[in-house]
Order: structure tokens, then sequence, then C-alpha cells
């Protein structure tokens, strides 16, 4: 007795896959690979941004915390100017005692009030503006204006790598 013999259609003849479907599946992978990359290249970058965002904003923290903790004028005075006073430095704010002694101060890597370089910030730099303001509206009282408001404005920028990142303001108020 023989056998019956399958017939088989043209279809089921074929075996694997064809070059139009290897060509389609790689384009398709590759255009998977690329926005994934690009997805993670922009994280990274968010990343990198938030990390320096939050370090500037800890040394400007830091700095204005410092500044506030000290008296708004001279001690012992009832007018001074804005600026250094007799005995102190503009290299070291150890001797500074009031807030205006830090206007146009800067460091480049950041320090320590004692003068000792913080570590790992080689590429960082603050600078310090004081400056008279307004009481009812905070701004400038006059460019270049040497007339005491009773309140001043402490202005801190902080950079990395020449571009600013960061500004932060202050005010002091002349009060007992």
């Amino acid at each position: 007795m023989k056998r019956p013999v399958p017939v088989r259609s043209s279809r089921s003849q074929r075996r694997g896959i064809s070059l139009w479907e290897t060509t389609m599946s790689t384009f398709l992978v590759g255009m998977v690979l690329v926005t994934a990359t690009q997805t993670a290249g922009t994280s990274m970058r968010m990343q990198t941004k938030a990390a320096k965002r939050a370090k500037a904003g800890y040394l400007a923290h830091a700095l204005i915390g410092e500044m506030l903790e000290l008296s708004y004028m001279q001690p012992g005075q009832t007018s001074s100017p804005i600026g250094l006073d007799a005995g102190e430095s503009s290299t070291s704010r150890a001797n500074y005692n009031d807030v205006d002694d830090y206007n146009g101060w800067s460091d480049a890597p950041p320090q320590n009030k004692d003068g000792s370089v913080m570590p790992e910030l080689a590429n960082w730099s603050r600078q310090v503006v004081v400056e008279w303001v307004s009481p009812s509206t905070l701004t400038q009282a006059s460019p270049g204006s040497a007339t005491e408001t009773g309140m001043k404005r402490l202005t801190v920028t902080v950079q990395h790598n020449g571009t600013t990142i960061l500004t932060q303001v202050a005010t002091k108020a002349n009060a007992p």
C-alpha cells in the first residue's frame, strides 16, 4: 500500500526570512537605538546641569549665610561707607565684621572663611556686590550712590568655567 504524499503549497515550502524583512528589522532596531541614545544623552546633560545648579546654590547660600551673621555696619559706628575698614584685607575675609566688607570680594576657587580652599571646586568662582537700596523697593537707590538708606542688598554670583550658574540676592536692614 502506497502512502499518500501530502500536497504542499508554495507558501509552506518557504523557510527563513527574506532580505526585505531583514532590512526592515535592521532599520527599525537602528531607529530604536538612535532614539534611546539621544534620550540617554539628554538625560545626562540634564543631570549635569542640575548637579551644577545644586553646587552653585550651596556655594551662594553658604556665603550669604556667612554675611548675614555679621552686623549691618562697622561695630561701634553709626555710619560707615561700603567697603573695607582699617585692618581688613581684601585677600582674607577672616577679619570681616560687617556685611559691606564683602563688597567687591571674589574667590576662585571658592574658599572657607579661614582662607582654606574648598576641595574639588577648581573651576568655580564667586563674586559679591554690596549696595545700598531703597527699603521700599529693594532696588538701588541711585547708581554709585554713597547715601545710607538703612538697607543693603547682597548679591552673590557663582560661576563655573566662567559661565554664570546662579545669582543669589539677600538684604540686610539696619535694625537694632
